[in-house]
This record gives structure tokens, C-alpha cells and sequence, in this order.
């Protein structure tokens, strides 16, 4: 697909385009004289193309911001390309066109540049340009205040897993359900997920309302920016058209192994940044991706996501590689110093899909040998490895050798040039000039022939290709009902998945609980703690309440705060016999009624509690504690009571002397 600016500023709502799209031959299949940067985008998700060529990036936008927001935008097999910048140098376009043999003569129009471009891109002209989105940071992980409140750690951190999971879950959901692109990498554990790093390829200001940051008791989900659009053009070196095989090990660390068309290792690395982007960097530095490897059957989305934007083939092996096939793989490739489990990862699973291919690889070798032709050999791979056979390959690889002359000038043009050099050299002879008009339309009686015959080839092959439609239609549509049972169970299936997941959760929070309702069983069976009733404010209903749950057994009630409170429920509470009061402020105004009617406050910090499986215990200690404030309040009534009846006795023997 062509492009170039007709009028208005560049990414600008005013701006129009120019728009042209060929296919592989170069046979024209749509063309655009003036569109929106809207509509620009709207045909290129229509017709999905391979290459978008330009002959300078910032006319889609004023800035690479811009020019960032505008390609992220485009489908993810497109590649930007910018044909008038080579081996990192600029050319004007007339320049690049005059290399590929193709003449410019004339200032051209915005439509006939667009269409020069799609030529000169299909010809392989330019360098794609890398787009660095900006990026976000979203990581679940555990809280560092996490304790296990006096249980079971084990039970605890499998607790904190599941939570951990539920929640990645959901960010999950949100981010799918606001259509945002994104790699999500995770550390599995017993009972569910230690952390996770979802990378959002989107700026902050797209997630709010999507992510919401959390600082909890269990976990944490933190949001942090990570880089600013950039444009990043690839280095044109002599190997960035060799194809390569890259291997992929996505996780918290990811791994990536470049290896070229003959399984030799061109890069191994392996780091927690490695995102899609800074992959697509290293790759495209190194050579052409025509084949993205895995080690696991089920590929990984990131895999998947790599393999539809470099427009490469997809390798898992038949089932999952084992430990050992791994380190043995790995070692062919990195030597007998493999020390990184995940660079032995990523070289074993491209070195297997290499294993794959290498005897068609070689046959193409001996095939070409056999024949001595000189053909692009790699260009024949790659055709090879893309499912083409070898005898379809090298047709292709022959016509375009073919076609790498000189093309001949028309006879039509032939006879108009000799025509002109004839006129010009003798004055114009009429005998001369007679003769050219003949010869011209002898040429053009000639072409008209040949464009006839294959404009019946070209009426033959429509007939064909229509009735191949039909039959394709026919069988679409018998298959359609099939489709659309697969896909009715494949969603029942996820649903069933997403279940058993949050089943899976709850019955680890149940188990949480069971194990804190066993721990309170055995305290109250040792009698080192009691039962509790824990309540915010004292009202006559709240007492009421307590007074009920704890019928038949001591009333110990915990109050937090104790700003609020009523007289009634101070009297209420006293009559019911209170032994003590658990506060968190002994000296709050609830506190101090209940001490002006004899009822013990006793301080959280002199007793212990703890809350399990929805619980509220406290230490026997407070019973001690409650009876040495009543004994105290005793000592202090009888010892009123004998300075009264010594004052009394004084007044007496005063009223007698």
C-alpha cells in the first residue's frame, strides 16, 4: 500500500491521502485520489497489507507521537516503510526509483507517487520503521505487610495465591473488554499465582477506569508508565534481509534466540525486558523473522502476537519438550556452557524447529546445485518454508531472475524514437517519416494482438476463479453450521474454565477459614482464650445483640472507638452483666460511662485478640484483669463507707460534749 499527502496538515483531521494498494505481481487492486487519515486506515484494516510505504513517516503526523499513535493503529502484520531511506541514508524518491530502473521524467501527482511507492516497496526499496508505543506497567504482586495472622503459613501464601489469581483475572477481563493490546507474563505456585506483570501497549491515561491501583492486606496491583512513543528505524546492513528463526521463552524473564537459516546462533539473551517491541528491535537488527519457535504445544500469547506482526510462521513442537530434550538441544546450539534455563529455552525450541525444516532446507540446497542456475537460494527457502514447494519456489525465484534485465523499450516507443532521431537527421524527409508511421503501426497492430490474447488469458482465468468461488461459497456454507457449533463450545469451554477457576479459588479461601475455625476450637478447648462479641458503637441494639449471641456464656464485648454511645445502652449493659469490656481508647467517653456504672474497661494492648474464621477471642487474662478492677472498686467503697461513719461518730460525741 502506497500513500502520500495530497493537502492539510500532516495527521490532522484537514489532511488528505493519496492511497494506492498492489498485489504480490504488482497487478492493481484499489486506488484512493483523496481520503481522510480516517479512511487511510479503515482500507488498510480492509485489505490487510503486508507492506505501508511512504516516502517520509511524518506525513502521517506533525511528530513521532503522532506518527507513534497513527501505526499503532494499523494492522499488526503492516510494516511502516519508508522508501526513501536506505542503508541509513536519505535519497529523494526520484533517485531510489532511477536504482530500480524505473524513470521519472515528470513531477508527479499525489496518486502516481503512492502507486511509485507500492512499486518501489514491492520491489523491496526502503527501511521499515519500528514504532516503541508507549507502554504500561500494570505488576499483581504479594503485599509486603502480608502476615499469617498466627495460622498456618503454607495455608496462608496459598491464600494469597488464589487472591492473586482472582485478580489477574480480572484485570484480564477489563483490559479484553476495552480492546487493549497487551503481554501478560506470570510465576505459578501451589494454590495459584506468586505474581504477574501485565505489559499494556498504551499510555496511562488509557487504563483509567480499566486497572485501578490497590495497596490491599493480601496483594498489591501497581501501575507505572515505562517509555514515551519513539520512531526507531532498523539498521539496513547487509544481513537484514537473511531470514532468521527465532526462538521465544515468554515469562517474568523472557528468553529469545536468533538463529540463522542454518541453525547457527547469531544472538541469545536473556531479561526482564524484554517486551515486544525491544524483541522486534533485536530481531529485525539481525535479519528477517520468517519462523517464531516455542517449546510447549499450546503456543504462549506473546508467541502468537509476535508471529501475526512479523507476518512469520508459527513452529510448537508435537508435544512439549521434556528437560532433557531441552539441554540437549540447547547444547548443540549454545555449546556445553548453557547456564540460563531460559535462553535454553528459547535456543532449544528454534533449534528444533530448525531440526524440522532442515531437509527441505537441504534440498533446495541440492536442487539449485544440481541445476547450477544462479537464484537467490535464501529467497527460495524462505518461499519453501512459508509451505510453497520447491518446484512452485523456484519457478518464482527463476522469473524474477528473469526479470532482473534491462526491460526492452515497447516497439510502439522503438518506432516513435527512430522516427523523431530519422526526422531530426535529414530535415524531416517525407519518405523517412512514411516509413516510421509504418513501422509504429506495425508495433502497435503487434501490441494490440498480444493485449488481446492476454486479455482473453485474463477473461479465461476469471471464469475459473469464479467458479472456484462457488464451489469455496458452497463449501463455506455447509461448513458454516459446523463453525459455528465449534465455536459455541469452545466458549462454553472457557466459561467452564473460568469456574473451575474461581471454584478452585474458593475452596482455597474455605480452607482458610476451616483451618482458623480449627485454631479457635483448640483455644477455646484449652481455655487460654473466650468468646468475644466485637461491636463499633454502644446503642441499645447493638447490646441487645451482643447480649443474645452470647446467651448462656460469659458477655465480653470489644469496642473499637467508643466516641459514640447512650445512656440506655451503658444501663443495658450493666444489667446484663458484662464481665468485661475490650477498648481500644480506655479513656473514650463510652469507656468512661461504662466505669461510672462498675463495669471493668480493660485496654486492647493488656489482653490478646484474635479474629478466625469470622471469630472474635480474647486471652482468659481479661477475666483476671476485670476482677482486680472490682475488687479495687470494692476497696474503695468500704473504705468511703468507714471515713462516713468516723465523720458520724465525730459528729455524735461532738453533739453529747
Amino acid at each position: 500500500m502506497g500513500v502520500d499527502i495530497v493537502s492539510g496538515e500532516p495527521g490532522s483531521r484537514s489532511a488528505r491521502y493519496a492511497a494506492v494498494i498492489l498485489g504480490e505481481s504488482g497487478r492493481l487492486l484499489e486506488k484512493h485520489e483523496s481520503i481522510s487519515l480516517a479512511r487511510l486506515i479503515r482500507v488498510a484494516w480492509s485489505r490487510q497489507p503486508d507492506i505501508l510505504a511512504v516516502d517520509n513517516v511524518f506525513e502521517l503526523g506533525r511528530s513521532e507521537r503522532d506518527v507513534g499513535r497513527v501505526a499503532s493503529m494499523l494492522p499488526p502484520k503492516t510494516r511502516l516503510v519508508q522508501v526513501t531511506l536506505e542503508g541509513g541514508r536519505l535519497a529523494s524518491l526520484r533517485e531510489v526509483a532511477e536504482r530500480y530502473g524505473i524513470r521519472v521524467e515528470k513531477k508527479l501527482t499525489p496518486t502516481a507517487t503512492a502507486y511509485l511507492l507500492a512499486v518501489l516497496a514491492l520491489e523491496g526499496a526502503g527501511t521499515p520503521v519500528s514504532v516503541l508505543e508507549e507502554k504500561t506497567l500494570v505488576t499483581v504482586s504479594r503485599a509486603r505487610s502480608g502476615s499469617s495472622g498466627g495460622w498456618s503459613q503454607a495455608r496462608y501464601q496459598r491464600r494469597v495465591r488464589a487472591a492473586i489469581s482472582q485478580a489477574v483475572s480480572r484485570i484480564r477481563e477489563s483490559l479484553d473488554r476495552a480492546g487493549l493490546d497487551y503481554d501478560l507474563n506470570y510465576r505459578r505456585s501451589e494454590g495459584g499465582i506468586e505474581s504477574a506483570t501485565f505489559i499494556v501497549y498504551a499510555p496511562r491515561e488509557k487504563l483509567e477506569g480499566v486497572v485501578r491501583r490497590r495497596e490491599g492486606p493480601d496483594y498489591t496491583v501497581r501501575i507505572k508508565p515505562v517509555a514515551r512513543s519513539r520512531i526507531l528505524t532498523l539498521p539496513d546492513a547487509p544481513e537484514r534481509s537473511s531470514p532468521v528463526i527465532v526462538g521465544i521463552d515468554p515469562g517474568i524473564t523472557t528468553g529469545l534466540a536468533v538463529l540463522d537459516i542454518n541453525g547457527r546462533l547469531l544472538h541469545a539473551e536473556s531479561s526482564k525486558s524484554l517486551d515486544r517491541s525491544r524483541v522486534t528491535e533485536i530481531v529485525y537488527g539481525l535479519g528477517r523473522p520468517v519462523i517464531v519457535a516455542v517449546d510447549v504445544a499450546d503456543p504462549p500469547e506473546t508467541a502468537k502476537k509476535l508471529a501475526a506482526q512479523w507476518g512469520a510462521m508459527l513452529y510448537t513442537p508435537p508435544a512439549d519438550l521434556t528437560t532433557s530434550e531441552k539441554w540437549g538441544l540447547a547444547r548443540r546450539v549454545l555449546g556445553s556452557s548453557v547456564e540460563d534455563t531460559h535462553v535454553r529455552d528459547a535456543a532449544a525450541a528454534a533449534y528444533k524447529a530448525y531440526l524440522a525444516l532442515e531437509s527441505k532446507l537441504r534440498s533446495v540446497e541440492r536442487t539449485i546445485e544440481k541445476m547450477g542456475i544462479d537464484v537467490d537460494v535464501e529467497r527460495v527457502k524462505i518461499d519453501v518454508i512459508r509451505g510453497a514447494t520447491l518446484a512452485e519456489a523456484l519457478e518464482r525465484a527463476i522469473e524474477e531472475e528473469l526479470g532482473d534485465g534491462e526491460p526492452e523499450a515497447p516497439r510502439a516507443e522503438r518506432g516513435a524514437r527512430q522516427h523523431q532521431e530519422e526526422a531530426a537527421g535529414d530535415g524531416g524527409s517525407v519518405y523517412k517519416e512514411m516509413s516510421a508511421l509504418r513501422e509504429m503501426l506495425e508495433a502497435l497492430r503487434i501490441e494490440n494482438s498480444s493485449l488481446k490474447r492476454r486479455l482473453e488469458e485474463m477473461e479465461a482465468e476469471v471464469m475459473m476463479l469464479k467458479a472456484q468461488l462457488e464451489r469455496a461459497r458452497a463449501r463455506a456454507k455447509s461448513d458454516h453450521g459446523i463453525r459455528r457449533e465449534a465455536e459455541m463450545m469452545r466458549e462454553r469451554v472457557r466459561k467452564l474454565e473460568r469456574r473451575l477457576e474461581e471454584s478452585a479459588m474458593m475452596v482455597e479461601e474455605l480452607k482458610g477459614e476451616l483451618e482458623e475455625l480449627r485454631r479457635a476450637v483448640e483455644l477455646l478447648g484449652r481455655g487460654t482464650h473466650l468468646l468475644a462479641v466485637e461491636v463499633d458503637r454502644l446503642t441499645l441494639k447493638t447490646v441487645r445483640e451482643a447480649a443474645a449471641a452470647m446467651r448462656g456464656g460469659r458477655l465480653i464485648l470489644v469496642l473499637r472507638g467508643g466516641d459514640t454511645f447512650t445512656w440506655d445502652a451503658v444501663e443495658e449493659l450493666a444489667k446484663a452483666g458484662v464481665e468485661a469490656v475490650v477498648a481500644d481508647h480506655p479513656s473514650s467517653p463510652a469507656a468512661n460511662a461504662l466505669k461510672s456504672r462498675r463495669v471493668p474497661v480493660i485496654p486492647i494492648s493488656e489482653v490478646q485478640v484474635l479474629r478466625l474464621g469470622g471469630y472474635v477471642l480474647v486471652s482468659s487474662e481479661v477475666l483476671r484483669l476485670a476482677e482486680e478492677m472490682r475488687a479495687e472498686w470494692r476497696r474503695r467503697r468500704e473504705a468511703s463507707v468507714d471515713i462516713m461513719r468516723i465523720v458520724e461518730e465525730y459528729r455524735r460525741s461532738s453533739r453529747r460534749g
